[in-house]
């Protein structure tokens, strides 16, 4: 049982990089929704401003959902889920949860969801889209972009957690003894 390979897993990440960097929807016949919005295109920017299929643990980064509106419309919630690609939920980025809608014209656009970063070990991940507002379902894609969580020496150790020992990457320390609360102090900046 081989412990978390730094080099094989970025020599695996480096031969998918081929892949697109923006979902494009537009040809999706596989939704769902009333369609007085749609989604047309997902994709990640990093910390830079540069599209990218790809972002490390903890590393922060935006989530961009186009979109055409046939119409004015208001109150509209978007949401965007993250998946393991077995399809189990990790997290649902809901507008809505946060008391954020928004309104919309006619034509063209896109809602923006700042990622302050995911502690989520390096595989891929699927991206859903919804788009909705005032009781209505307007749209829903699943599957609609994949992306990569790439490999990052998060403990300084060369060392990575593999897919069985779970998607998340926890920010811990260990300590010999009953250690109080206050010199154990761990955040998740440490995890970096």
């Amino acid at each position: 049982n081989r412990l978390g390979d730094v080099s094989h897993a970025v020599a695996e990440y480096s031969v998918r990089q081929g892949q697109a960097l923006i979902g494009d929807l537009r040809d999706r016949h596989d939704r769902a929704g009333k369609g007085e919005i749609r989604s047309t295109s997902i994709a990640l920017r990093d910390a830079n401003g540069v599209l990218t299929r790809a972002v490390r643990p903890y590393e922060p980064f935006d989530i961009l959902v186009s979109y055409e509106a046939k119409m004015p419309l208001a109150d509209i919630e978007v949401s965007v889920n993250i998946e393991m690609p077995d399809g189990t939920r990790l997290a649902t980025l809901y507008s809505a949860f946060k008391n954020e809608r928004f309104n919309v014209d006619a034509g063209t656009g896109t809602l923006t969801c700042r990622v302050a970063g995911l502690p989520l070990r390096p595989d891929t991940y699927g991206m859903n889209v919804f788009l909705g507002g005032n009781h209505a379902f307007y749209d829903h894609v699943e599957r609609a972009v994949s992306f990569d969580i790439a490999p990052h020496d998060v403990y300084g150790t060369g060392r990575l957690p593999q897919w069985n020992e779970g998607p998340l990457v926890a920010s811990y320390r260990w300590q010999a003894g009953d250690v109080d609360r206050e010199s154990s102090d761990v955040s998740a900046r440490s995890a970096r």
